[in-house]
């Protein structure tokens, strides 16, 4: 009688254990759910904005430049990026290499038809928080970049 007794024991605490693990894989797989469809949501809210990067913080350098009205910052690599000023004074920094740290956010002033009839996304710019400068004057290859552009344009 003692060796039923014994294996019905052992029969108990392994069926226990089976339980254990099957809950223990039942709560990480639900928890996992639950992490991946909050990413999924996330990247979808993030997907339908104009602009992936927007509202995160990022920092530019290059030379401040203004094209009619607005400013834009020239990169040494790259296009040049729309610059909303925020409350920072821009003007007193033309001409010179900074750093510019902001937000990107969609710029809705520059959104227009597209080539195909529908209407065109809005192209980012730059909600400027912070203001340092680099050189009190732009280097040569960033210069020679914005005279190329002015000449381009003009013919």
């Amino acid at each position: 009688m003692k060796t039923e007794t014994q294996h019905i024991k052992k029969g108990t605490f392994m069926y226990n254990s089976v339980i254990r693990v099957v809950i223990l894989l039942v709560m990480a797989v639900t928890f996992s759910s639950g992490c991946t469809s909050g990413t999924t949501r996330a990247n979808t809210q993030g997907d339908q904005s104009a602009n992936k990067n927007s509202g995160q913080q990022q920092t530019i350098e290059g030379c401040l430049v203004r094209k009619e009205t607005a400013f834009y910052i020239q990169p040494h690599d790259g296009d040049a990026t729309r610059v909303n000023a925020g409350d920072q004074d821009l003007s007193s920094h033309m001409g010179q290499d900074i750093q510019l740290t902001g937000n990107m956010q969609p710029d809705n002033s520059q959104a227009s038809p597209s080539s195909t009839g529908g209407t065109g996304a809005a192209s980012p710019q730059l909600v400027v928080t912070r203001v340092d400068v680099v050189a009190a004057t732009c280097p040569n290859d960033i210069q020679k970049k914005i005279d190329d552009q002015k000449k381009q344009k003009s013919k």
